[in-house]
């Protein structure tokens, strides 16, 4: 995977302050700033600035895998009526239909009938080591894999 190639400069992914990535191989322009920080860690990740003022984090390996996909970085927060968010992105346009959950294109269900969950309740964090699959119901259509399997 080659990661260098969205970060600026790698001294200035060193920096306390934020590194916004390079789309242009991409040929993608994002509507929100997507910045990449080290987190207290020190681990290196992403922050995707959401509708409605929210942000979500990812690291930079699984934010790289979802645009060399082909994923759009313009995701939305959405809730379902009772104040859970959830991120979602758009489909490539050749897969056509609804918005995808960035936290499925994360975790990777590889069978139907998993549902993610978060490990600290957090939606906005969508970090792998975060993201838990747990038998259970759920409306997914189970394209990700396919989608995912591009950037392969």
């Amino acid at each position: 995977m080659q990661t260098s190639s969205l970060i600026a400069s790698t001294a200035a992914s060193q920096a306390p302050t934020p590194v916004h990535f390079d789309f242009t191989p991409y040929g993608i322009s994002p509507k929100r700033p997507v910045e990449v920080r080290r987190d207290p860690s020190g681990e290196l990740v992403v922050f995707v600035k959401l509708t409605k003022g929210n942000t979500a984090v990812t690291t930079v390996e699984e934010f790289t895998r979802l645009m060399e996909a082909g994923i759009s970085p313009n995701w939305c927060v959405n809730d379902n009526g009772v104040c859970n968010l959830y991120v979602r992105c758009e489909r490539p346009r050749d897969f056509g239909g609804n918005k995808l959950m960035v936290a499925r294109l994360i975790a990777g269900p590889t069978a139907r009938g998993f549902a993610v969950r978060y490990a600290d309740r957090n939606s906005l964090n969508l970090r792998p080591t975060n993201l838990v699959l747990e038998k259970g119901k759920t409306r997914a259509k189970l394209k990700e894999p396919e989608i995912i399997a591009r950037a392969a």
